[in-house]
Formats: structure tokens, sequence, C-alpha cells
């Protein structure tokens, strides 16, 4: 059977399927205003395979937008909130896009008036939406009848761009509709879960996991536009949600406000944390909050690869057992498979794996190998089949020789009990080539010195592995998901 993305509404018409501030949507009205959209960006002259751009905060407008681009047949492209015009001009003329969605509280914080904002970015039409916008336009489902197809193009999400120009990633209706489907399956998930979404919709774990998944399985959103630990915290127990998503610096904060104030949240069935590495200490202390499923993922693959729902202490540290349908395996540099217990690059291969990337065939090409993903992630399996994350390929320290994996040493600072945040990068320092520099963000009211740090790691760590330089700040750059930038940090240290 062929199915896309517009199937998923096909739900019981009275359930709510979004709550957003005190107002409720219910899975009629959902589907409803979806189509509005679609019908009106058709009647706008918006064709199969055109790219319409979407800037739009955490709201049921991103939802009514993104599936109205869809529905149309369209390929919708969400755009980070934190970028530039300059950057936002350089996807606009890769991709092509002649018509931008942009929700008017974005729009109203670039002022800048409407026919320049045309004019610069070489746009046909500019859509300024809000709720007042969805209830202006009219309803006609009947002018829809596009022909869509599981494998045409529907989204493309743009890299972070940290070793160069942004790249394009296609994804597919079955891209994301297979990846959505595995987690239903892996979490269970059905009508009567409630998801609070605090990431990113922009951001692929923050659609496929907090929005895909459950309207997939007709379950309600909770939708936050911003992440803040109390109000979280309140929702939580408020609207009784039963699965949270989040990233590592998510858990960090919100760990922090529960061990203070010895809170329960009976009504969770699971956490999920992606992203990031879960720093241990920080899955240990959930261990007794509630139990916290850490994923691994990448825009390429729509985006979940493994994930870890085992619970089991001894396996903290493991992004788990790929998800059904997904092959993993670790090769060396020639691409032939390792033992238990080596590390070497992950591959993955299943039906989540991306397209490839839009007008970049060498790239793409580098990427895909014989069906298989090359994510560029060193990693290790244990005998049971468990995957561990080691680094990023291109983050890997080279010290006088030696390997020195930026993850590991940033584990044990994660265990000094002053520690908040901390970043481990390699910097250069001509004939020995790299030393290793560590980033700390100490604990409110707490203060560490270097000599305490050092002290702290001299017998936990091999000497070639201590940080040689160590640098204490207030705080670390971050994206927009709360992912720590390692390469901006690297840019400015």
């Amino acid at each position: 059977m062929v199915r896309v993305l517009g199937d998923i509404f096909e739900k019981e018409a009275a359930h709510i399927a979004m709550i957003y501030k005190d107002k409720k949507i219910n899975y009629a009205e959902l589907q409803k205003n979806v189509d509005k959209y679609a019908v009106y960006l058709k009647q706008l002259g918006v064709r199969k395979g055109d790219c319409v751009a979407l800037s739009c905060q955490n709201s049921p407008e991103f939802v009514y937008s993104y599936f109205g681009v869809t529905q149309a047949g369209a390929t919708v492209i969400p755009m980070n909130l934190m970028l530039t015009l300059k950057e936002i001009e350089y996807i606009f003329s890769d991709a092509k896009v002649k018509t931008w969605i942009i929700h008017r509280n974005i729009f109203e914080k670039i002022n800048i008036p409407e026919e320049k904002v045309i004019a610069a970015l070489d746009l046909e039409t500019l859509i300024v939406v809000d709720e007042e916008f969805t209830d202006s336009i009219a309803s006609n489902k009947q002018a829809l009848e596009v022909q869509m197809y599981e494998d045409d193009v529907c989204t493309i999400l743009y890299t972070s761009g940290t070793t160069g120009k942004p790249k394009g990633v296609m994804l597919t209706h079955k891209n994301l509709l297979s990846n959505a489907d595995s987690l239903i399956e892996l979490f269970h998930v059905n009508q009567e879960d409630k998801f609070l979404c605090v990431l990113p919709f922009f951001h692929t774990f923050g659609f496929t996991v907090t929005i895909l998944a459950p309207l997939l399985a007709g379950a309600t959103l909770v939708i936050s536009e911003t992440f803040n630990p109390k109000e979280v915290i309140n929702n939580l127990n408020e609207e009784k949600i039963t699965i949270f998503s989040g990233v590592p610096s998510m858990y960090v904060l919100l760990c922090k406000h529960i061990q203070k104030h010895k809170l329960k949240f009976p009504h969770i069935r699971h956490g999920v944390s992606a992203g990031a590495s879960l720093p241990m200490e920080i899955g240990r202390a959930f261990l007794d909050i509630f139990p916290i499923a850490e994923g691994y993922g990448l825009t390429e693959t729509a985006p979940t690869v493994t994930v870890n729902c085992s619970n089991d202490v001894n396996k903290l540290g493991s992004v788990g057992l790929p998800i059904p349908g997904v092959e993993v395996k670790i090769v060396d540099d020639r691409g032939k498979a390792l033992p238990t217990g080596i590390v070497g690059e992950l591959v993955v291969k299943g039906p989540n794996v991306m397209k490839g990337y839009l007008n970049q065939p060498e790239a793409t090409e580098e990427a895909l190998v014989n069906g298989w993903l090359y994510t560029g992630d060193l990693a290790r399996v244990d005998k049971d089949g468990f995957i561990y994350i080691v680094d990023r390929k291109k983050d890997l320290i080279i010290t006088s020789g030696l390997n020195v994996y930026p993850r590991e040493v940033e584990e044990v600072i994660y265990e000094h009990p002053d520690v908040f945040e901390c970043a481990v990068v390699g910097v250069d320092e001509g004939t020995r080539g790299e030393v290793v520099k560590a980033f700390i963000v100490p604990k409110e009211e707490k203060t560490i010195t270097k000599e305490d740090m050092l002290g702290f790691l001299k017998d936990k760590l091999a000497s070639y592995k201590v940080p040689r330089i160590i640098e204490f700040t207030d705080s670390l750059p971050k994206n927009a998901t709360g992912k720590i930038l390692k390469r901006k940090i690297k840019d400015v240290g």
C-alpha cells in the first residue's frame, strides 16, 4: 500500500490532536486546516515538486503549513529560526525556493517590508501565517487531487554546515513514515499517549519523534514554543504527559530542578534523549526519576537509527539496538565489517535512509555506498549487539600519534560533582599535532581550579588523554536544539 504524509490524519475525529496554550484542536479540525492550507497553496500556483520554505515557531500553524505543503505535492523546507538572512538566501538559491511561509511573529522580528524581502530573496510569494490567517482561508478539499508516491521527496532539511556549505538532505514520504512506524512499535505509542513537544519542530528529531509519530498513532501533542525547565516540569504533571523527548542539555537542566524539589512523574512511560551523547551521570540520576531511552540518529536517517530502551544500568552510555527495519554495522576504512568491541565507522541501511543530497551528486556518492549510509560517527558494538557511539570521526583528537576520543574525556569530567557542562576538543600545537583542551562550565556558586580538575582526572585517564589546556566559562555555545557547537568552540578557542 502506498502511503504519504497526508494519510496520517484519518483518526477518531473528536479525539484531541494538539493542545496549544489554552486551545484544544481535534483530529477533524487538524485535517480540515491542513486541507485548507494545501488548497490555498495550490491556488497560488504551487505545484508538485516545488520547494516551499517554512519559518515558524512551535505552533499549530507549523503543523498546518508543513502538511499543507506536502498535501499539495510540494516539498517543504523547514528553516532553522536562528539563520541569518544571508544563510537563508543560500538555501533559497540552492533549492530554488519561490514560496516562503513565515509566521507573523517571526516576520515581525525581521523588521523589513514585505516587498523588500520578496525582492531580496527573489521570491514570488510570501505567506504570513497566524491563527487569523488559518481562520480566513476557505476550505475546498476537492481542489487537491494530487498524485503522490511514497518515494517522492516531501522534505529537504539542511545540515548545520559545520564542514562547509549546508547540504540539503532529501527525505521521502517513505523515509519519514517508516521511521515513525518503527518508533510507534518500539514505544508502543497509542491514542492515550500525550507527548510534550519542546524540541524545535524545524529539526528532524523534533518533527519525526514529537509530531509525526504521535499523530500517526492518534496520540495528543502538547505544544510548547520554547524550553523552560520550570514550565516543562509543570506541563509534565498538569497535562499528565506520558512521553517526553529532549536533548541532553535539557535533561541536565531538568535534573537539577527535579532533584532539588524531589519531584515525581508517575505518568511518564518514556523519556527520549538524542541529538548528542547523554552524560552517564545524568542517565544514572534519571534511573530514579523516569526511564530515559537514549537514541542515536542523523538528519540523513529521518532521523532515528538506534534506541536504548533496556533501562539496564550496565548499558548506560549505549545508544541501544537498531530500530525495527534498520540495519547497522561497524566498518574499517575499506568498508570491511569489524568484530565486537573494535572501534570503526557506523554505517546504516534501511527504509529511513535519505534519497541523497540536493544538487550534490558527489557528496551523495560518498555518503551512500551500496545502499549503506556512511555516518562519519565512530562506534563499537558489544556482545549483545548494543551500539556505543565513541565520537564523531571528524572530532577525533590525535595527540603525539595517539587517538583520544573527546566523549571519553567528557564522561570523566562530568563525574566531578561541581561540573555543570563540558566540551572537549583538539587544538593544534605545531609539531605535537593536537593537544586536548577542555571547556568547563561549573555549577552555580561553585568554583573549580585547574589544579583541582587535573588532580581529579589524574587517576581516571591515561596521561595523554588528560587535557593540557582547561578553560572555565559561564556557558557553551549551542544550536537551536541545545546541542553544544564544538566547531564554534574550537574556532574561538
